[in-house]
């Protein structure tokens, strides 16, 4: 064979060697599913950010869901409480933000509950026009349909503030209280905590809070939360009288996990981030497609 001959020979090798490597990464594009389209799949509150999707999700005065991915195990939880309802001059106490990395099954469903309007979510309720306590915001593994599994099933809570007490003829008000403490002033409405629910405060009308929700009250009712705040107690004898506020209710965090206080007026919510699993989908191509799959 000539010198000519060799080198055209070599030249074809080259170029048939090449046109594979294009072939094989054409095929891997098209034949690994997943790649390049999570984005487009995912649920309308969900974003996409390089590796990680967050979904976020707002009050909508009913129980939401979210489907873990199949290749998902953890997932991080950023939820606010409700702040309590305030009346004039009288601000309802704080939400709290809790935030943390839950364990989850891959595949299963977590049920996502939002604090809001009215109490809902475990603020206290109350009569005579006074202020509700502000509803906690949750994540859960068993559904609020199912009530005799849902509240021990929470994985993280964010308490809710307690509502505000109002003024009356012959009573003074006061604020509720912040998130995991006690409304300020007289007759108080008490805290809860990570074991039970906060105290009624002193005179009449307060209620104790309950696992996942606050004590009503004539008064200012209490946070939700893990556990709820007390009602706040009242004595209307005179011009002496005094109205406490709701306490605010505690919090529920995983191990790591922390809680502040929201800001005045912040919205409550629930956020729920991960990381795509995408570079599972490498595994088990041969060696030459697993390099482009880890680039992808």
């Amino acid at each position: 064979m000539s010198v000519k001959s060799r080198h055209i020979g070599r030249n074809a090798r080259r170029f048939y060697i090449g046109m594979c490597g294009v072939g094989l990464v054409g095929a891997f594009t098209v034949a690994v599913p997943g790649i390049g389209s999570a984005a487009t799949a995912l649920p309308a509150n969900c974003t996409a950010a390089g590796s990680t999707v967050t979904c976020t999700y707002e009050y909508t005065g009913g129980e939401q869901s979210f489907a873990v991915p199949a290749d998902v195990t953890s997932v991080r939880v950023v939820a606010t409480g409700q702040q309590g309802a305030s009346e004039t001059y009288l601000p309802g106490g704080l939400g709290a933000i809790a935030s943390g990395t839950v364990p989850v099954a891959a595949g299963s469903t977590l049920f996502v509950v939002v604090g809001g309007f009215l109490g809902f979510n475990g603020g206290g309720n109350v009569n005579q026009n006074r202020s509700f306590g502000g509803g906690a915001s949750d994540v859960r593994t068993v559904s609020s349909a199912d009530a005799g599994g849902t509240l021990a099933s929470r994985l993280l809570v964010a308490g809710g503030g307690g509502g505000a007490s109002g003024l009356g003829f012959t009573s003074r008000g006061n604020p509720g209280g912040n998130a995991g403490t006690a409304a300020p002033g007289e007759r108080a409405g008490q805290p809860g905590t990570a074991t039970g629910g906060g105290a009624p405060g002193e005179g009449q009308g307060g209620q104790p809070g309950v696992l996942g929700a606050g004590g009503g009250s004539d008064a200012g009712g209490g946070g939700g939360g893990f556990y709820g705040g007390g009602g706040g107690g009242y004595d209307a004898e005179g011009p002496s009288g005094e109205m406490g506020g709701g306490g605010g209710g505690s919090s529920l965090v995983p191990p790591g996990g922390s809680v502040t206080l929201a800001a005045a007026g912040a919205a409550p919510q629930v956020v729920i981030s991960y990381e795509i699993g995408g570079q599972s989908s490498c595994l088990g191509l041969p060696s030459q497609l697993s390099f482009f799959c880890s680039l992808s």
